[in-house]
């Protein structure tokens, strides 16, 4: 077999287990990203989509497609800030609520039973959190410098 790339690694592991959870989820009538946006709104009671997308690092668009699901399921509620009418607020619904909590528990439930790091030590844990934070923050450098580096080299 191929050894891969330690990114592509991540990246082969966090799809499998997206898949994972995804696969109970449709059971539930819910796809990752909807039930994360539930999982917010449970957080924070009263958001914009701006803050929505920003939060679960999904593009304006997508959540915008959520929300329209959402709403038309009865889990959340969409209405205008009186103040300032450009802003929607966002907020769950009794039965949003209701089924944010129930979905939880039943997420508790299933990644109690599916654990992919449970053989690894305290000491591996740790490792493996701070290589991740590394990888994290230089993913985050090279995000932030990006829009200077295009600027530059369009000038060229």
């Amino acid at each position: 077999m191929e050894k891969l790339h330690p990114l592509a690694q991540i990246a082969a592991i966090a799809q499998s287990i997206r898949r994972f959870l995804e696969t109970g989820l449709a059971s539930k009538d819910l796809t990752f990203n909807r039930y994360n946006l539930l999982q917010r709104l449970m957080e924070d009671p009263v958001m914009l989509p701006s803050q929505l997308a920003e939060r679960l690092a999904i593009n304006r668009p997508t959540v915008t497609v959520i929300l329209r699901n959402l709403e038309k399921k009865g889990w959340i509620e969409r209405k205008t800030d009186p103040e300032n009418r450009r802003n929607v607020h966002v907020r769950l619904t009794e039965a949003g609520k209701q089924k944010a909590e129930s979905v939880r528990s039943w997420m508790i439930r299933v990644k109690g039973s599916f654990d992919p790091l449970i053989g690894l030590s305290e000491n591996e844990l740790k490792m493996l959190e701070s290589l991740l934070a590394r990888i994290q923050a230089s993913v985050t450098d090279h995000l932030e410098a990006l829009p200077e580096r295009l600027q530059e080299e369009c000038s060229d």
